[in-house]
């Protein structure tokens, strides 16, 4: 049965929110898919009828990104994003048990994409999600953000330890009340003004690589423009250690490449394992 365009994009619009939005008017709802044993990745597909993709799609995130074949943008192919300096005590971090997350405002243009994406979130995970060349990173912020089509793009930018103890100012003020969200459903307002000057000069400057992929939580729903900075920013060491013994660990494992069969069907089906083995192995041979 064909199912309409616009259907299909309040589908999508719903899973984003169903996997992104998990507060209601009791406060903040907590997830329930965790990183470890039969809730944690390997299991997502099995919490609900909804979540086949993280089974057996075949663009999902994250991935391993190498310099030398991912694409990467420049010049007018950059994002152009706009988050406007949230005041001081406007913004709340919340714990949503998958994650730190806070909800605040923006916009980001694609070159070639005629409608506009509404910032929805950003939020963390530990350690990094997307590997560089095959080094991940302490930390990795995904700034979320959607389009009234239904389209999702995000913006990944990894965090390392800082050598001389700098921080980059946006974390800083960010987890200053995290001491207060240490239990899943908690939130705090944040205390200081949130400016995402330095962020967004880094992702103009790149370099940034660009694939389509997925989301990395349930649903797992695929068709989402990912961009990821190349190059990391600071975070101190005090301020890792404690944003780590609040977020413990949180990051599904890397994906296959784009295109490329599910890493669980891969490996609950033997069939596929001799497929593979035969191309990889035999195609050589008729060479």
């Amino acid at each position: 049965m064909l199912v309409p365009q616009s259907l299909l994009a309040l589908l999508l619009i719903a899973s984003v929110e169903g996997c992104i939005y998990r507060r209601d008017e009791h406060g903040v709802a907590v997830s329930t898919f965790s990183y470890t044993g039969t809730t944690g990745p390997l299991g997502w597909a099995h919490l609900s009828s909804s979540n086949g993709l993280c089974s057996n799609g075949t663009n999902q995130s994250p991935i391993a990104i190498s310099s030398s074949s991912t694409p990467t943008l420049s010049g007018s192919a950059l994002p152009v994003v706009t988050i406007p300096e949230v005041s001081a005590g406007e913004a709340l971090l919340e714990n949503l048990g998958s994650t730190l997350e806070v909800v605040v405002n923006g916009t980001l243009k694609l070159d070639g994409v005629d409608e506009e994406y509404k910032m929805a979130q950003f939020h963390f995970h530990t350690p990094s999600e997307h590997r560089i060349d095959e080094e991940y990173f302490p930390l990795e912020m995904h700034m979320v953000f959607k389009s009234a089509s239904g389209g999702v793009a995000v913006i990944g930018v990894p965090f390392d330890l800082s050598d001389s103890g700098n921080s980059t100012s946006l974390l800083t003020t960010v987890f200053a009340p995290i001491a207060s969200v240490a239990s899943p459903g908690s939130e705090a307002p944040i205390s200081g003004a949130l400016n995402f000057d330095d962020v967004l000069s880094a992702v103009q400057k790149g370099p940034l690589y660009s694939y389509s992929g997925s989301l990395t939580t349930p649903p797992c729903t695929q068709g989402v423009k990912w961009m990821v900075l190349g190059k990391p920013l600071d975070i101190d060491v005090k301020t890792y250690k404690t944003v780590k013994g609040v977020l413990k660990f949180n990051s599904r494992y890397t994906q296959n490449a784009p295109g490329e069969v599910n890493l669980v069907q891969y490996a609950g089906d033997g069939s596929l394992h001799r497929v593979v083995f035969r191309f990889r192995c035999f195609a050589p041979c008729i060479a």
